[in-house]
Order: C-alpha cells, then structure tokens, then sequence
C-alpha cells in the first residue's frame, strides 16, 4: 500500500488536471473554487487504499476517486445554497 502522502499527491494532481467549461461563468468558477481549496479528501483516500487492498494498482481506481470528491464537494456546496450561506 502506497503512503498517504503519494495517494494525496495523486488527487490533488488529477483533481488540478479536470477541466470545465469556461461559460457559464456563475456555474464553473464555484465548482474550480471548491476542488482548489483542499480539503482532507479521505474519501478519495479510501478508493484508492481499497484497490490496493486488493492487490491491484490504484491509478485504476482513480475516476472513481475523483467522483466520490466531486460528488462530496457538490453536495457540500448544495448544502450551503439551500442553506442560504452563499
């Protein structure tokens, strides 16, 4: 199993990487906004350490990754706008 510091390294390079649209502007900005800030991504973590589990290579499972992240985040951000924090 890779250190933690390698699996971190491995999100945040791929999540850097993702690419949107540029129009809508009001729509994608928050959406970079929310993946650039960070965040402890345990979630993606626990993909990636469940396929090396298993004995096979973590770059395999790493779109899973990225959308447990992008999917956490979304309804994070959700959150805050039915709450009315944004």
């Amino acid at each position: 199993m890779l250190s933690i510091k390698l699996y971190a390294d491995l999100i945040n390079k791929s999540l850097k990487e993702l690419s949107f649209s540029e129009t809508p502007k009001s729509l994608y900005s928050p959406i970079k906004y929310i993946l650039d800030i960070g965040g402890k991504r345990i979630r993606p973590y626990l993909v990636l350490m469940s396929t090396s589990v298993f004995g096979k290579d973590p770059k395999l499972s790493l779109n899973a990754a990225l959308s447990v992240e992008c999917f956490h985040n979304f309804t994070l951000m959700h959150d805050d706008i039915m709450d009315q924090r944004l």
